[in-house]
């Protein structure tokens, strides 16, 4: 599963993007970004759960499909979610990344399939990259360093 933790905007497809909301990796774009950065070892346990159910008839449901599917993700570095949660939501999903270029969250655009057009998806990728790379900036900048931290816990002493 997969948690939305921050939500802007409205639209009608607003009711599954909620804070708070859980939805299926599978079948979310959010989820197939965290899916496909997963360590192999992750990602193929979680798809030995499979086949997973058919919530539209767009949803990837065979594990050996979806596991076709979350490489073309990791390759591209977005998802797509084309009315495959559910009929009247599209979604397109970009990871973000720590400084280490690990994906640990991604970000999104949900709205309804007539609202983005595949002359939009360029454009939406191209906000959805510039948002992810302020928040990754914006962490970097207010997170220590790996070698500030092992520096600090060095300097600590053990309470005893």
């Amino acid at each position: 599963m997969v948690s939305y933790l921050v939500k802007s905007g409205s639209s009608r497809s607003a009711r599954f993007t909620r804070e708070g909301t859980q939805l299926d990796a599978y079948c979310s774009a959010l989820g197939k970004v965290l899916l496909a950065h997963l360590p192999a070892s992750e990602r193929n346990a979680y798809l030995a759960g499979g086949p997973f159910p058919k919530l539209t008839n767009q949803t990837i449901t065979n594990p050996k499909e979806l596991s076709v599917h979350l490489r073309q993700v990791r390759r591209k570095s977005y998802a797509i979610d084309d009315r495959e949660f559910a009929e009247e939501v599209m979604c397109i999903a970009v990871p973000v990344r720590d400084r280490n270029s690990r994906v640990y969250a991604a970000l999104s655009i949900t709205t309804s399939p007539d609202e983005l057009r595949v002359s939009r998806v360029s454009a939406a990728l191209r906000l959805l990259g510039r948002a992810a790379r302020d928040i990754e900036g914006s962490m970097n900048r207010q997170l220590p360093s790996p070698r500030a931290r092992q520096s600090a816990s060095r300097r600590v002493a053990p309470v005893i």
